[in-house]
């Protein structure tokens, strides 16, 4: 169950989004406060998908409530192994998509580039830091994602990312996709070779 909840704090717009059916009886706790002409997502350490999006209104595009909700959205599924269909259905048919120095262009792909990135973790947890806005359809962000290996003693590794998004259908009643997304991150880490 996806519930949202919009208050205002601070002159800044807080989105608090849960994936868990159950009430959430206190909002997270921001890690550290919104900087001007930035966006942060924290994530709460328990075991609820909880994200939380706190965004500078005045700094924003109209669109940015639906791309965070968005956001939040794809790395909760993104964290998910079974998720597979759920993951290639945040994307355009004919998108494109680099995750380091491998490229995938279009659903088959997109999905196929998907299960190979579970080969060697067998659990990952994003945590975006700061998304900046390009415009009403474009941002960068950055964040850190911790992967439990496969191999070995299945040890921890957490790395540091960035990515790029472009969307489509960013105008109000229109399916909001990604038509293309850059990551950058350390090749190596998913491999279990880190």
């Amino acid at each position: 169950m996806l519930r949202t909840d919009i208050s205002d704090r601070d002159h800044h717009l807080i989105l608090y989004i849960s994936f868990n059916a159950t009430e959430q009886k206190q909002p997270p706790t921001l890690l550290e406060p919104p900087l001007p002409n930035s966006h942060l997502i924290t994530t709460t350490p328990t075991t609820k998908m909880t994200y939380e999006i706190a965004t500078n209104p005045t700094l924003s595009p109209p669109t940015a409530p639906r791309i965070l909700t968005f956001l939040s959205s794809f790395y909760q599924t993104s964290d998910t192994e079974s998720q597979h269909d759920a993951y290639v259905d945040y994307f355009t048919r004919d998108a494109t998509l680099h995750m380091g120095p491998k490229t995938a262009v279009g659903t088959e792909e997109i999905r196929q580039l998907r299960l190979g990135l579970w080969t060697h973790v067998a659990s990952r947890k994003h945590k975006p830091v700061k998304v900046f806005f390009g415009g009403d359809d474009e941002v960068m962000l950055h964040g850190i994602v911790r992967y439990v290996l496969r191999q070995g003693d299945g040890g921890e590794v957490e790395v540091p990312w960035a990515g790029r998004v472009v969307f489509d259908g960013v105008k109000e009643g229109e399916e909001l996709r990604m038509k293309f997304y850059q990551v950058y991150l350390d090749p190596t880490a998913q491999g279990g070779k880190k």
